[in-house]
């Protein structure tokens, strides 16, 4: 399907330059983004271009060398599903849907430049996320881990202190009843012994 698209492609070209017409703009999958990136290290800030570029990265490595130098109109939406199946599976749901998002920026561009008749990512949904977080709370071990990292900043230290001591409360809706159902964890006891070996009072007065 993708050789034929690409055949297609070449002969509708080759008919407007037999006819003394300008031939179609063409570009190669990963030229293209490499061109919609340089443009965005200056119209996108730093962090955003970051963001972008590492999406492209992924999304050209995932294509493989060979497919990533085929014509532009040969990317099909299945392309860019089985991709956002990879994200998801590898990495999270989040990451796979903000890859949608880009690759339907990126795309969008390369239409209104003329170099695609439509867009494919617009045609791959978004994958919806799972209601209850898959996120676990940290281990006592870990939480010793992170306050040694942190051992010559106090800022960050007392942040994960209070954390640690204070919890966070969590929320939940009955939506069938309408009632809102708030649990919070245990105040555990200000001097208790900490993963550091320090009572919160003690940290808190420095």
């Amino acid at each position: 399907m993708d050789a034929a698209r690409e055949v297609i492609a070449q002969g509708v070209s080759d008919v407007f330059t037999a006819a003394n017409i300008e031939s179609l703009p063409r570009a190669s999958i990963k030229s293209w983004c490499q061109t919609w990136l340089e443009a965005k290290s200056i119209e996108a800030e730093e962090t955003t271009h970051l963001r972008y570029k590492r999406v492209i990265e992924r999304f050209t490595d995932f294509l493989g060398d060979a497919k990533s130098k085929r014509d532009l109109a040969t990317l099909q939406a299945s392309d860019v599903a089985r991709f956002r199946d990879r994200e998801a599976k590898e990495l999270s749901r989040s990451t796979a849907n903000l890859g949608v998002k880009v690759l339907r920026v990126c795309l969008g561009e390369a239409v209104r430049q003329g170099l695609l008749t439509m867009n494919p990512a617009v045609r791959v949904k978004i994958i919806k996320s799972t209601l209850e977080s898959r996120r676990r709370p940290f281990t006592f071990a870990e939480i010793k881990r992170i306050l040694k990292t942190c051992q010559h900043d106090v800022e960050w230290r007392g942040l994960v202190l209070f954390g640690f001591y204070l919890g966070q409360r969590s929320a939940t809706w009955q939506n069938s009843r309408g009632v809102r159902s708030i649990s919070r964890p245990a105040r555990l006891h200000s001097q208790r012994a900490r993963p550091d070996g320090e009572s919160c009072s003690h940290s808190c007065s420095r």
